[in-house]
C-alpha cells in the first residue's frame, strides 16, 4: 500500500481503466513473479509515466493490457472499465471495452523485415476502418506521424532510418484509433535529437486526440510533462507522484536511487555520494 502522502491528486474525473490487485507469475524459470499485487487507475485524457528499471515488470503489465500476455503466465486480479470488470485470467480471450494500441521499442525488431511499410499499414487499416476510408486513413496516419513522403509506403524496414521506422510504428498505432496509447520505451533506439522530436510528436498527438497515454521508461527525465508518475520495482507499485516531486523530493528509497543514478548536468562533476 502506498502512503497517502506519496500519492498525487488528479484533475481527471473519468477513469479509463482501473487495475485491481494484478499479479502475473510465469510458470517457467522457477515461477518468476513479474507483477505483484499492482493496483492503479488511469484516467481518460491523462498522461502517466510508468517508471522503473529493466526487469521490474513494466512490459509484462503492458502486455496484459494489450492482451498479449504469454500463455505460461498465471494471472490474478482484474481490469475494470466503467461498470465492466474483466478477470486478468480471461484477458487473453476477452477484449477491453476501450481500444488500446502500443508503440513498441526497437522499431527494427518490431517491423517485419519482408513486408513493406504500406502493406502493414493497409492490413491494420483493413481491421479498424470501413472500406471507403482505408486509404484515406493510412494517408492521414502517415501525415500525423510526420511521414508525408509517399515512397515510404513502398519501402522495406531496412530502407528506412531509425526515426522513420519509429514514425511508421506511430502511424500503425494511430490506425487502431486508440483510447489508450502505450508507449513502451519508444525512444530507446534513437539518438537524442530524434528522441526529442518523437517525444514531442507523441505528446502532441495525445493532446490533440484526447487519448490517455501510458509512457513506459527507465529514465526519470522522460517523465517531464506527464500528469503522474507510477514508480515500479520488483513488480510492485512503490510510489505515485508528480514529475516535479519525483525529481525534487522522491520519497521511496528506490526512487531516490533512481534519481541519484542520473548523470550530472554537462560540465558538472559527479558528487561524491553518487
Amino acid at each position: 500500500m502506498i502512503p497517502e502522502s506519496q500519492t498525487s491528486a488528479t484533475t481527471f474525473a473519468e477513469p479509463a481503466l482501473h487495475l485491481s490487485s494484478i499479479s502475473v507469475r510465469y510458470r517457467g524459470g522457477g515461477g518468476t513473479l513479474a507483477v505483484d499485487n499492482f493496483t492503479a487507475t488511469l484516467y481518460r485524457g491523462e498522461s502517466v509515466c510508468l517508471l522503473g528499471e529493466s526487469g521490474c515488470g513494466k512490459t509484462t503489465l503492458c502486455r496484459l493490457l494489450l492482451g498479449t500476455i504469454p500463455p505460461d503466465a498465471d494471472l490474478r486480479g482484474s481490469v475494470h472499465c466503467g461498470s465492466i470488470a474483466i478477470e486478468a485470467k480471461d484477458r487473453r480471450r476477452t477484449a477491453l471495452p476501450i481500444r488500446v494500441a502500443c508503440i513498441p521499442q526497437e522499431p527494427r525488431e518490431s517491423m517485419h523485415p519482408m513486408l513493406k511499410a504500406g502493406t502493414v499499414l493497409a492490413e491494420i487499416a483493413r481491421a479498424h476502418h470501413a472500406p471507403p476510408r482505408r486509404r484515406q486513413a493510412v494517408a492521414a496516419a502517415m501525415q500525423a506521424a510526420e511521414l508525408p513522403e509517399p515512397w515510404i509506403l513502398k519501402a522495406y524496414p531496412h530502407e528506412l532510418s531509425g526515426g522513420q521506422r519509429q514514425r511508421v510504428l506511430i502511424a500503425q498505432a494511430l490506425l487502431c484509433r486508440p483510447d489508450l496509447l502505450i508507449a513502451d520505451e519508444p525512444t530507446s533506439a534513437l539518438d537524442v535529437i530524434l528522441e526529442a522530436s518523437v517525444i514531442r510528436l507523441i505528446k502532441g498527438l495525445v493532446k490533440e486526440r484526447g487519448m490517455s497515454l501510458l509512457w513506459v521508461t527507465h529514465n526519470p527525465l522522460l517523465c517531464a510533462g506527464m500528469h503522474r508518475v507510477l514508480v515500479m520495482s520488483e513488480g510492485r507499485l512503490i510510489e505515485e507522484t508528480t514529475p516535479a516531486r519525483l525529481l525534487g523530493a522522491p520519497q521511496h528509497p528506490y526512487t531516490v536511487k533512481l534519481i541519484q543514478a542520473l548523470p550530472p548536468p554537462l560540465g558538472e562533476s559527479p558528487s561524491a555520494d553518487r
